[in-house]
């Protein structure tokens, strides 16, 4: 099921909301300075106010005559056109009160400011009225102080009245410039979402082309991605019909190596079978040589029998196993010793074994064809393959030696290695890629080296300290 391509309407809406966001921030500010430039209108009022009042009260104390200041506090408070006071306040420098009117109780209980300070804007208890103090200098000193509490509410409130106004204004301008942003991101972005849309199929496995009927070569940047996202695409549908190709190809190629597998494995034991008949042939009147001659049959056949059925399991693989025992390693003689006589090589014979090996005997048998028959082989005419096999404590040693040309010094290093992955074409090389895989099946080791002045020599050691599980599953299977 197809994903929503709902990331491009994220970011259109998050830059809606950005808008949305720098707009009342913007609203915000401005109100904070029209607070700042309220605060310094009610001090030029103020410092008006206190003019007036200096020039008022000023003669008066020139001349000395304190008992008409508070007729002129009087006369000046009944002229409130403008700014209203609510109190006013005249005292010597030394803070005795020369003269005061309050206009109602609330003021008159007002705390006065510090004789000795020069207050400029100070807060009451009622947050709408504030204190201007400043002294009265004359001939350049302060003869008295003049306080005045001002009624600052009316204007206050109308100032309240214009920000809420501005605030609801610059909010509706704010929605309405985030939705016309956020329609005009999800236009410009719609590219994006085309894009997204084919990267959840890219995802999915399937990746198709965009349709992009008008977009050129030299168009935006992101319509140059969607060109290059094209390109991309038509490249990877290009890889996945040559990997399907590759594929193939391998296929048949694994199928041509099991079949040549196959085929190496099945004439081993034809060779010793043919042999085998031909002995029974010529010795039909020697009962001995004939048993011994079917034995060797029934053996071969059993052999392509486990590799017909370890062909037919290979995803299946047998969990029964059959003990190596001495007569075995005697078929294995009898089975390349005509091989090699055929090839005019000598091939020298020591099996050492004791009692029986607790080991896959079919794995055992494997090991030693391939590389028996590759000494021989490489030894050719007149030359000599030495085969031995020994037990030493808890492992079971197979030395094959030869004086021919050697292996290749890559051959070596992979069997020393038993690297599981080397697949060659070559006679020589399927046989020794089967003997590392049998090899590791068992836990074993491989020791390749040269010989001088030239030929091979291998040795494979395999633990048979694990091997009584082996004997015990034979033992329960019969």
């Amino acid at each position: 099921m197809r994903r929503r391509p709902t990331k491009t309407i994220v970011a259109a809406s998050v830059g809606a909301l950005m808008i949305f966001a720098v707009t009342v921030l913007a609203s915000q500010v401005a109100v904070l300075m029209h607070e700042g430039a309220t605060t310094r209108l009610v001090e030029r009022i103020g410092d008006v106010y206190l003019d007036g009042l200096s020039a008022a009260v000023a003669p008066h104390l020139e001349n000395g005559r304190t008992n008409e200041l508070q007729k002129v506090l009087e006369r000046m408070a009944s002229y409130h056109d403008g700014v209203r006071e609510v109190r006013l306040v005249i005292r010597a420098v030394g803070g005795e009160v020369l003269a005061d009117l309050a206009r109602d109780d609330a003021a008159k209980r007002s705390e006065l400011p510090p004789a000795r300070e020069e207050v400029s804007l100070t807060s009451t208890e009622d947050r709408g009225r504030l204190w201007v103090q400043r002294p009265l200098m004359i001939g350049g000193h302060a003869v008295a102080v003049l306080s005045a509490q001002l009624d600052v509410k009316p204007i206050r409130d109308e100032r309240f009245a214009a920000n809420m106004t501005s605030l609801v204004l610059n909010a509706a301008l704010a929605v309405l410039l985030a939705a016309i942003g956020f329609f005009v991101m999800r236009r410009l972005l719609q590219p994006l979402r085309l894009l997204e849309a084919a990267l959840v199929d890219a995802v999915d496995g399937d990746p198709r082309p965009i349709p992009l009927e008008t977009v050129k070569e030299t168009a935006t940047r992101v319509d140059r991605l969607l060109v290059e996202y094209n390109r991309m695409a038509a490249a990877s549908t290009e890889r996945s019909q040559l990997q399907l190709l590759l594929a193939e190809r391998l296929r048949s190629a694994d199928l041509g190596r099991l079949a040549a597998t196959i085929a190496h494995e099945v004439r081993n034991p034809l060779s010793g079978m043919l042999n085998a008949v031909d002995t029974a042939r010529r010795f039909r009147d020697n009962p001995d040589a004939v048993a011994a001659s079917l034995d060797l049959l029934e053996r071969g056949l059993r052999a392509i029998a486990r590799v017909v059925e370890t062909t037919l399991s290979l995803h299946r693989p047998s969990t029964r196993h059959t003990a190596m025992k001495p007569v075995d390693f005697d078929d294995l003689e009898r089975l390349l010793a005509p091989l090699a006589e055929r090839r005019h090589t000598r091939l020298q014979w020591t099996a050492d074994v004791g009692h029986d090996w607790a080991v896959d005997a079919a794995i055992v048998r494997q090991i030693v064809l391939n590389l028996a028959i590759n000494a021989l082989a490489a030894a050719g005419s007149g030359g000599v393959v030495t085969v031995s096999v020994a037990r030493r404590g808890g492992r079971g040693l197979i030395r094959i030696t030869d004086d021919g040309i050697g292996l290749k010094p890559e051959f070596t290093e992979r069997l020393n290695t038993l690297d599981l992955a080397w697949v060659d074409t070559t006679e020589r090389g399927i046989g020794l890629g089967v003997v590392v895989r049998a090899v590791a099946s068992l836990d074993g080791r491989i020791v390749a080296r040269g010989r001088t002045p030239g030929g091979t020599e291998i040795e494979v050691s395999l633990p048979l300290s694990k091997a009584r599980r082996v004997a015990e599953e034979e033992t329960s299977a019969s």
